[in-house]
Parts: C-alpha cells; sequence; structure tokens
C-alpha cells in the first residue's frame, strides 16, 4: 500500500513550480538549495546499470535510467516544499530520506499514470497542437536562461532527470485541469448541494464591528479617556442595534459598520469574513459560533478591542481567511472542488498497477547522492 505525499491534485497546483521556469521565473527556481546544484546528477544516474529494470508499471518494464528521472523529479517537489535535503540517511517516518524520496518518485509515476489511463478511459486528448506547445515553451525557457541551452540541460537534470520527462509531465500537467472540470466543473460549478455542505463543515461566516482598544501606531492600551470613549463607542452601536425595529437587520447592521467600525479589513471585505477555528482571535470565533445565522453577540472583548459580532451564512462563493491572509483568491467552493477532485482520483491511483523488483529493493539514495 503506498503512503502518499501527494493526490493528484498536485498536478493542478504544484505543477506550477515545476514549470516556473518556462514562464520566465527561472532565476527563483534554478536553485532551490547550494546542496542540490552542488550533486553530480550525472554521477548519480550511473550509479545503477541504466537498463536493469526496476519495476514494472502496468505491466510494462521501467529501468533504473527512467526511474532515476522521477527521483530527481520528486526531490525536486520535496525540496521546493520542505526545504534542502542534504543527507539521506536523516530518519523520516519512512525509515530514511532515501527511502522518503524513493517512495515520492514511485508515487508520482503512479500519480501520472493514474491521469494518463483516466483521460483516455474518458476520451479527453491531449491538445492536437501539444508538440508545437512543448517547442515553443522549450524555446521560452532558453530566453529564460539567455539562450544557453547546456544551463538549460543542467537545470533539466535537476528537475526532471531528462527532457523526456520535462515533455511527459509537461503533457499530463496540461490535461489535469480538463480532468478537474471534467468531474467538478472548472471552478466547482457541477458540485452537489450534499457535496458543498460536507465541504462547508467547520466554517463559519461573520461580520463585526470593532472599536480599537489600542493606538494604532504603537499598539499600546489606550489611555482612561480613550478607553472610556472606545466603550462609550461600542455601546452606542450596540444600543442602535437593540432599537432597530426594521426587516433588514444585517443591512443596518452594515450601516453601523461603516459609521463605527475601526476595521480596516471592512473594506476589503464588506461582505464578511469566512473562517475557520484558529483563523481569527478566539473571542472573535467563540462569539460567532455561539450564536445564530442572522444574529449578532453581545459586545465582546479581545486583545484588537470590542466586538460585536453578527454571524451570517457561509457563502462558498467567498474567500477563507485561512487563503486571503496570504494572497490567494480560491473560493470555498474551488477548496471543496479540490477536496471532491483529489478524492475521486485516490482511486484512480489504486488501479494502476505497479510492481518492483529486486533491484529497487538495492536503491539508495546515499549511494546515488553521497554526502
Amino acid at each position: 500500500m503506498r503512503n502518499r505525499f501527494t493526490k493528484i491534485i498536485a498536478l493542478l497546483l504544484c505543477a506550477a513550480m515545476m514549470m516556473c521556469v518556462f514562464t520566465g521565473c527561472a532565476e527563483e527556481a534554478v536553485n532551490t538549495t547550494e546542496e542540490a546544484s552542488a550533486r553530480d546528477f550525472d554521477a548519480g544516474r550511473a550509479a545503477y546499470a541504466a537498463d536493469e529494470v526496476v519495476m514494472t508499471l502496468e505491466g510494462e518494464d521501467l529501468t533504473w535510467d527512467e526511474f532515476y528521472n522521477w527521483i530527481c523529479y520528486a526531490l525536486a517537489n520535496y525540496q521546493y516544499t520542505y526545504g534542502p535535503v542534504s543527507d539521506f540517511s536523516t530518519a523520516t517516518a519512512l525509515g530514511n530520506m532515501s527511502d522518503a524520496i524513493i517512495q515520492e518518485a514511485c508515487d508520482y509515476i503512479v500519480m501520472y499514470k493514474a491521469v494518463e489511463k483516466k483521460a483516455a478511459e474518458l476520451g479527453i486528448d491531449l491538445p492536437a497542437d501539444m508538440e508545437q506547445q512543448i517547442e515553443e515553451d522549450w524555446d521560452a525557457s532558453l530566453d529564460s536562461f539567455e539562450r544557453d541551452e547546456e544551463a538549460l540541460m543542467e537545470y533539466i537534470k535537476e528537475y526532471y532527470g531528462s527532457r523526456e520527462l520535462y515533455e511527459y509531465t509537461f503533457k499530463y500537467n496540461s490535461i489535469s485541469p480538463d480532468l478537474f472540470e471534467y468531474f467538478v466543473g472548472a471552478d466547482g460549478e457541477k458540485l452537489t448541494a450534499a457535496q458543498i455542505e460536507e465541504g462547508s463543515e467547520g466554517y463559519l461566516m461573520a461580520k463585526h464591528i470593532l472599536v480599537q482598544t489600542t493606538y494604532e501606531d504603537t499598539g499600546l492600551v489606550l489611555e482612561e479617556d480613550d478607553m472610556k470613549a472606545a466603550q462609550e463607542r461600542i455601546e452606542t452601536a450596540y444600543a442602535l442595534l437593540e432599537a432597530y425595529e426594521g426587516d433588514d437587520l444585517e443591512g443596518y447592521f452594515d450601516e453601523l459598520t461603516a459609521q463605527y467600525t475601526d476595521d480596516e479589513g471592512f473594506l476589503s471585505y464588506p461582505d464578511g469574513y469566512l473562517f475557520q477555528q484558529g483563523d481569527m482571535v478566539t473571542e472573535f470565533y467563540t462569539a460567532a459560533k455561539n450564536i445564530e445565522e442572522g444574529q449578532y453577540s453581545d459586545i465582546v472583548e479581545s486583545a484588537y478591542g470590542y466586538h460585536i459580532v453578527m454571524r451570517i451564512p457561509v457563502d462558498v462563493e467567498a474567500v477563507p481567511m485561512s487563503y486571503a491572509s496570504y494572497g490567494y483568491d480560491y473560493s470555498l467552493r474551488f477548496i471543496i472542488a479540490q477536496l471532491v477532485f483529489a478524492e475521486e482520483s485516490e482511486s484512480w491511483m489504486d488501479d494502476v498497477t505497479m510492481e518492483t523488483t529486486a533491484a529497487f529493493d538495492k536503491i539508495d539514495l546515499t549511494q546515488v547522492f553521497p554526502a
């Protein structure tokens, strides 16, 4: 049974790193680490006999020479995500770092084969101009390396092992969005109500009126007179809410927010914050959790100041704070779609047959890449 670090959804997200050099990002990605750049990738390939069969994939032999390319690919992805690998004997949950990277390589092999098989099964073809796309991308990458093909090939050795693997992953990275769209829609529009309900579990959405109890420029707690003024402001806002008798409480809450809040995020998130436990200060989260949708809380105090929190229905088109705070604009719908697609794709991987040989068991990256 495979112990997966990754899912097929990685083809949609992580592929951006592996392909970024081919869209003008070479300076950022060329050297993942000094250790990686110092490795002798030609010597690594020569560590075992090139034509020795290390596994069969769907009944077809895969040689060490081919598997080595996947090791390079897995290692580059791992280092980009987790940081440099300088010692392959370092202990990990799978044994040591050599074992972990070898397992990663196996997972990638199965993952791409699963995409290839599923696309063929559904009749989703590679674009007719795929070869032209590859050549254009290759030519653009040469520009990133100042037309130095030898320098580009050194990069390819480090990140893909060979140009052949680069081209293969390019092809199936390009078709993965088509599979995603087939199952869940490009933006998750094919999700069922049940899938959305399940995927939204644990999310809350709320607005608030915030009156700060610290000075914005210094972060220090307000002096006594200023603190009293802050208390009076939040109490006034609360009293106005309590006195409201109209039929649009949320609209009135918005009016009061515009008048009383010190929260600069109000302008960026006028429709409210979408969050899970841990995304917001505890007092804010607890206040929202303890009221029903359409209700507002009592005045609660946090390190930021006084809040009146109004809980509203979760909007799956909104961007969760855990993503928005890092500059990502993925809607909750799209995030749920990723999870649904990942679950769907797990079965594809289980349908791929991989059998390793005795030669595979001898592979040791401490020998392939000695310290």
